[in-house]
C-alpha cells in the first residue's frame, strides 16, 4: 500500500482531534529497507492523563493499558490538579442569587437540542449538582458569573 500525499497530515490531524489535552505529534515517512513507513513521535505531555477518544491510557512495558476512573483521579492529583476559574467557588454568592427561570429554560432547551437527561422540573440545587455547578451549598463562578445569575441579562447558550 502506498502512502498518499495527505496521509501524514491526515494522521496528525486525527491524533490532534481525538486527544484531550491535544497532542501535536511529529508524523513523517521513513524508508526501512524497500518499504516506506509512517513514523509517529509524541513527546510526553506535562498534563496527565491524556485521553484518546474519551478514554485514558497508560504505558505498561510495551503495551498501552486503558486506565480506570480511580487511576485518572490519582494521576490528576499527582500532576498538580489545576482548578480553573469557572470551577472555583464564588464565596459571595448563594442559591438566592440563581435565576430558577434561567435554569428551567436551559434544561428544557438542552433536553430538546442536546438530549440532556436532566428533568427540567428538579430542584435548583439538584440541577446545579447534576451540572457540576455547585459544591455543597457553594456556587461555582460558572454558575453565578456566567450562566444563571438573577442579575445577568444574558441567557446561557448551548
Amino acid at each position: 500500500m502506498d502512502i498518499g500525499k495527505n496521509t501524514v497530515e491526515e494522521l496528525a490531524n486525527y491524533i490532534k482531534r481525538n486527544t484531550d489535552p491535544q497532542v501535536f505529534p511529529s508524523v513523517k515517512t521513513v524508508e526501512v529497507g524497500e518499504k516506506e513507513l509512517i513514523a509517529v513521535e509524541v513527546t510526553e505531555s506535562a498534563e496527565k492523563p491524556v485521553f484518546f477518544k474519551n478514554h485514558g491510557y497508560k504505558r505498561v512495558g510495551k503495551t498501552n493499558q486503558r486506565i480506570s476512573s480511580s487511576e485518572v483521579r490519582k494521576l490528576a492529583k499527582e500532576s498538580g490538579e489545576r482548578v480553573y476559574w469557572d470551577e472555583q467557588i464564588c464565596k459571595e454568592a448563594s442559591l438566592d442569587d440563581i435565576s430558577e427561570e434561567k435554569i428551567r429554560q436551559f434544561l428544557r432547551k438542552a433536553k430538546y437540542e442536546r438530549r440532556l437527561e436532566i428533568n427540567p422540573d428538579i430542584s435548583v440545587k439538584e440541577a446545579l449538582e447534576r451540572l457540576s455547578l455547585i459544591k455543597g451549598y457553594k456556587l461555582t463562578n460558572a454558575a453565578i458569573k456566567i450562566l444563571f445569575s438573577r442579575t445577568s441579562k444574558r441567557q446561557p447558550k448551548l
